[in-house]
């Protein structure tokens, strides 16, 4: 019996095709969401990171990951500078669900204009992602 697909929210690079190529070797199927009391920021290598806020709203995916998907998922998000925690996001049908997100806790950034899901190379971020893939650290933080 397969495995039950785990739900992870994502606001930032895991929403680009070539990224989601890269790290999972598929194009993952998503539905628009929303995840209120949580803002996206920009931290000090140019990633986004998400953090609580309470008038904050992110627009994103819920995005459906196997369980060695999500292992690896942790390894691009360099667990436990990000961490991975339960929310509840709600899609655009209204239903509110379950999801994983990769957050950054008390930590500095600048607001994110909402226009850019990277403000680092896409280049920079396959190496990356082929670095984890090797069984390597990605050093997003």
């Amino acid at each position: 019996m397969p495995a039950t697909p785990e739900a992870l929210f994502v606001y930032g690079t895991l929403r680009l095709p070539e990224v989601q190529t890269a790290l999972y070797d598929r194009l993952v199927p998503g539905c628009p969401a929303e995840l209120a009391g949580w803002k996206v920021f920009v931290g000090h290598a140019g990633y986004l990171f998400a953090r609580p806020e309470p008038d904050g709203v992110i627009v994103g995916e819920v995005v459906w990951l196997t369980a060695e998907e999500l292992a690896r998922t942790d390894r691009w998000e360099d667990v436990p500078t990000y961490q991975r925690e339960r929310v509840e996001v709600v899609g655009e049908s209204g239903h509110a669900c379950q999801a994983w997100v990769y957050g950054r806790r008390g930590v500095a950034g600048r607001p994110a204009d909402g226009q850019h899901l990277a403000y680092v190379e896409l280049g920079e971020i396959l190496a990356l992602i082929a670095e984890v893939r090797r069984g390597g650290s990605s050093d997003v933080g």
